[in-house]
């Protein structure tokens, strides 16, 4: 016999009733339900009231599927909104906070340090060197990169360089590229010499003046010294380090697994690019607070109309009921769609850049959704 008292088959409030299932009638936290059951499954918040007051754009009364579980390494940051101040950039007390997961594979211009720090960069030995409020410098021509000699750099924008497609040493052969942006350079020398090029399917050589470098994928390619755009340096030579902790303060990008493990926290960045996946990337101005490794679960709404992704810590936050059904038996199609929806998304979310709410009575439960930056 069915123990009734265990479940109903109430929709629990679900709008549109897109789905009818056996619920558990205990509230369980997020841990009890892991400790008992399998993921994916899916749960319903048991208060979704308070939770929706604090994100506006998810609605917590649908079920909710819980995809997988994840412990990550994220950093937490501070939205800053952009007006002007120290190099361009003003900052003021904003609430809503920012997680970056440090496999986010974008690049971040790095600002400067706390502002009652003085604002510098790197870890100079002698802190009486340190930067002050100096403005970073602008790269915006190659002649600039090439006068600092990084070991490495990136370009924000796309650029025309000539990629070697023949190393014969008694004549070498280019071939006109256009090099994506945010490609990454390893500065080689400069070069000046007759270059032998593929143009149209024709073979010209001219006298120029390059700079050489290698990419990451081995090619080696000339950029003419006139090439204008943006430019930030990604790896400094030894000598560049030096002059940068004597004052001279050049622009430079990282990834953000480079950047916590050779700056400290707390520190002022702005996100220059990131994957095409689908998902925003904030435009403000970002202080990166701290590091921490969190464990969450990644799940999606089951919806009658678009599914979003969301992401929930494992302690603290909302009760929940637990549906009883086997999600491999279900024929219902808004569950199929969205197992379907979180097998194919979840990945790209976990990488991506999100928003953090925190619940006034719960502050250690954070919900991390899929919203608008």
């Amino acid at each position: 016999m069915l123990n009734r008292r265990k479940f109903t088959l109430d929709t629990l409030d679900s709008p549109n009733r897109v789905v009818r299932m056996r619920w558990n009638r205990d509230a369980l936290t997020i841990l009890e339900i892991l400790s008992e059951s399998e993921l994916p499954l899916i749960a319903q918040v048991s208060d979704s009231e308070e939770i929706t007051q604090v994100d506006k754009h998810f609605d917590w009364r649908q079920p909710l599927l819980m995809y997988k579980q994840q412990s990550e390494v994220k950093v937490y940051a501070q939205v800053l909104p952009d007006s002007g101040s120290i190099n361009g950039w003003e900052f003021s007390e904003s609430p809503q906070i920012t997680v970056v997961p440090v496999d986010f594979q974008g690049w971040l211009e790095i600002l400067g340090k706390r502002l009652d720090d003085g604002y510098g960069y790197g870890n100079c030995s002698d802190s009486s060197n340190s930067v002050g409020d100096n403005n970073i410098e602008l790269w915006d021509t190659l002649a600039k990169v090439i006068a600092a000699m990084p070991a490495r750099f990136i370009s924000a924008h796309a650029l025309k360089a000539y990629v070697l497609i023949s190393e014969d040493p008694d004549l070498p052969c280019y071939k006109k590229q256009c090099i994506p942006a945010f490609s990454e350079f390893q500065v080689i020398g400069i070069m000046e010499d007759m270059i032998t090029f593929v143009k149209n399917n024709q073979t010209e050589s001219k006298l120029m003046r390059c700079l050489q470098c290698k990419m990451d994928d081995g090619k080696t390619i000339l950029i003419p010294t006139e090439t204008i755009g943006r430019f930030f340096a990604t790896q400094l030579k030894k000598a560049a380090r030096q002059r940068q902790c004597r004052g001279s303060t050049y622009p430079r990008a990282a990834k953000i697994r480079q950047l916590i493990a050779e700056e400290d926290l707390p520190i002022y960045v702005r996100i220059l690019s990131g994957p095409q996946n689908g998902y925003p990337i904030p435009k403000d101005t970002l202080e990166l607070l701290e590091v921490g490794n969190e464990n969450t679960i990644v799940g999606c709404n089951v919806s009658s109309e678009r599914n979003m992704m969301f992401e929930l810590p494992v302690t603290g936050g909302p009760l929940f009921y637990k549906a009883l059904d086997n999600l491999n038996s279900s024929k219902n199609h808004h569950v199929r769609k969205a197992m379907n929806y979180a097998e194919e998304q979840s990945e790209n979310f976990l990488k991506s850049v999100k928003t953090r709410s925190v619940l006034n009575h719960a502050p250690e439960f954070i919900h991390i959704v899929e919203t608008p930056m």
